[in-house]
């Protein structure tokens, strides 16, 4: 992905920002919630188009999904549209929070910083309450997706190896997620035997 979790979040962040501004060019009389669902609805917008081209492509892949809820649900290259409503909010978080800097280019998390007298660690303290502020988001988001895929549908057959990298079905001991596999917890017992489905 050429480091995506680096270049991605800044493109993103300016992506978000930029279209907010020009929302607010074109309708200046938007108030801060209509602005906060335009950065909202560009990043979803561009999250759907950008990782639906990534799975149909085969860069990689969501196995576990429910169907009724994905773009080519039960294929190999399905794509959750909820990915995009939760993803596309952890985006347009950092593009909401530089988009609304105030006079001297800081956000929300950064005030107060003035009342730290050592100065030569401000920008060292910015950093690390944007990247603790990122850490909870992606936590938040986690935790969503891996409470959502304990209801997902079957993994569909037919998937290459390097986009089910040795986590489940042939070549490994273990079944793909799905409705009659159960997820082994310490103590629930033995696996069910492989049927080398997926």
């Amino acid at each position: 992905m050429g480091l995506a979790y680096v270049w991605m979040p800044i493109m993103t962040t300016f992506l978000c920002a930029t279209s907010m501004r020009s929302a607010k060019r074109k309708w200046p009389g938007l108030t801060v919630m209509q602005l906060i669902g335009v950065g909202l609805a560009s990043m979803i917008l561009f999250d759907l188009l950008i990782e639906s081209f990534w799975v149909r492509t085969q860069l990689y892949a969501y196995p576990t999904t429910i169907h009724a809820l994905s773009l080519w649900g039960g294929e190999t290259y399905q794509f959750p549209v909820y990915e995009s409503l939760f993803w596309g909010a952890v985006w347009a978080s950092t593009g909401i929070l530089f988009y609304f800097r105030d006079d001297r280019g800081r956000t929300v998390l950064d005030r107060g910083i003035d009342r730290v007298k050592a100065v030569r660690y401000h920008s060292a303290l910015r950093v690390l309450a944007m990247v603790g502020y990122i850490n909870s988001l992606f936590m938040v988001y986690n935790v969503i997706m891996i409470w959502i895929s304990f209801s997902a549908d079957p993994v569909p057959s037919g998937y290459p190896s390097w986009l089910l990298t040795g986590n489940c079905g042939i070549g490994t001991d273990y079944e793909c997620p799905g409705p009659d596999v159960h997820v082994p917890l310490p103590g629930s017992g033995p696996n069910p035997p492989f049927t080398g489905r997926n």
